[in-house]
């Protein structure tokens, strides 16, 4: 019969492959969203790249080229890391394979260790006289059958040591094999980690060049941004001439001068709270796109003495791109602002969405619009190769940063 220690030895053996197949399908599990993490990456940057490649288009280096390359150098970093964490894993899994693998080991040797003392005892019993003397000598039947079934069930667990043997055998083999498999994973994934590494480096470099370029042209760009925000205040003052106009005309007689906000009604404040309930959730203005300029005023990252205020936020998207809604509600103007072309004002209640810089609009005022409808589309600047949307949301009077209204990209 085998030695207690064995099946203390066996114990712990499948508990611990038990623990380590438990690490491997986590493991498994985090690989997979890395890899669904990743995918999204690469297609945002192959977007960029397309984007990148309209603008160089352009006669002149522009802001929008050097806000697509920070955002392509953004996402590059963020694969980056992707690609490194994907390395920590599969260290693991190869670290994990190897223990496993050596504990295999052990336990063959064990397993065979104890076949050999079976063979050895079975050799120095290989007697039909010693049995038969043995069974013989029993004190009764009862003896003699459990000493007669003590033998057939060593020759049976001899049968069954030989078979552990070889099961523990194949096992330790297909367990080489997958651990070879996986350093050959991870001797490519290096290379992509290097050859994602230097194309960083590379971009970088571009990014250099290019606020080289935008320094040349310091004066036209400060001259530029004055222009815009000359044309911004302008939209601001028709936005908030439109909001007391809605004011005045919800509410009746005298009362609207001292008014400040709009007189709901019971179906404009569910709409109202339902669009307050989806901050952080909204859809995206345009279907794809790449934010250009954020919410506010700042100095411009890279170029200083260029300072930038966005009521909103501008977001480049492909030629021929469409605008749509972000939640359900009623259009409540449709007007036109020099520098931003066609504006489309959506209400949900006391919320106001703005979509401006549009070609050709495709809905009229008190249209009823659902989430994700297209309004119209995006105009193209082909003097710049540029497909910019101009997108604000307003709360009554106030001012609010789309980016903390917009779902995650």
């Amino acid at each position: 019969m085998p030695h207690p220690k064995f099946y203390r030895v066996v114990f712990f053996i499948t508990a611990f492959l038990c623990i380590v197949f438990q690490n491997l399908v986590l493991a498994q599990s985090h690989k997979n969203e890395l890899e669904s993490e990743k995918q999204q990456l690469e297609k945002a940057i192959e977007y960029t790249n397309g984007l990148l490649e309209d603008t160089r288009n352009s006669k002149n280096t522009t802001l929008s080229e050097l806000a697509l390359l920070n955002n392509k150098i953004s996402k590059r970093e963020k694969l980056l890391q992707n690609y490194r964490k994907e390395q920590a894993i599969l260290n693991d899994s190869v670290f994990m394979m190897l223990k496993q693998i050596d504990k295999s080991s052990s336990e063959i040797g064990l397993l065979k260790d104890e076949y050999a003392r079976m063979v050895y005892s079975a050799y120095k019993n290989d007697n039909i006289y010693q049995r038969m003397v043995y069974v013989l000598a029993a004190e009764d039947f009862n003896q003699a059958y459990q000493r007669l079934s003590f033998y057939r069930e060593y020759s049976s667990h001899r049968k069954k040591q030989i078979a552990l043997i070889e099961a523990a055998t194949k096992e330790y083999s297909i367990k080489v094999g997958i651990l070879e498999i996986k350093v050959a994973e991870n001797d490519a994934l290096l290379a992509t980690l290097n050859d994602e590494s230097e194309q960083l480096q590379y971009e970088k470099e571009l990014k250099k060049g290019t606020i080289a370029n935008l320094k040349k042209q310091e004066k036209e760009l400060i001259k530029s941004q004055a222009n815009y925000q000359k044309k911004a205040s302008e939209l601001k003052n028709r936005i908030e001439q439109i909001i007391t106009e809605d004011i005045a005309s919800s509410v009746p007689g005298s009362v609207a001068n001292s008014k400040t906000e709009l007189n709901l009604t019971p179906a404009e404040e569910i709409v109202s709270n339902n669009f307050s309930l989806n901050q952080g959730r909204l859809p995206w203005p345009s279907e794809r796109g790449v934010v250009s300029s954020g919410f506010g005023e700042q100095e411009h990252p890279d170029l200083k003495g260029i300072k930038i205020r966005n009521n909103g936020i501008n977001i480049i998207s492909q030629k021929n791109a469409n605008a749509r809604a972000v939640f359900d509600g009623e259009v409540t103007r449709v007007i036109s602002v020099p520098n931003f072309n066609n504006v489309v004002i959506i209400r949900h209640g006391d919320y106001l969405t703005v979509y401006s810089n549009l070609d050709e609009v495709f809905v009229k005022k008190g249209a009823t619009v659902k989430t994700k409808e297209e309004i119209g589309s995006i105009f193209t600047d082909h003097e710049n190769f540029k497909t910019e949307l101009h997108f604000e949301i307003w709360k009554g009077k106030t001012l609010l940063d789309p980016m903390r209204w917009l779902a995650n990209e």
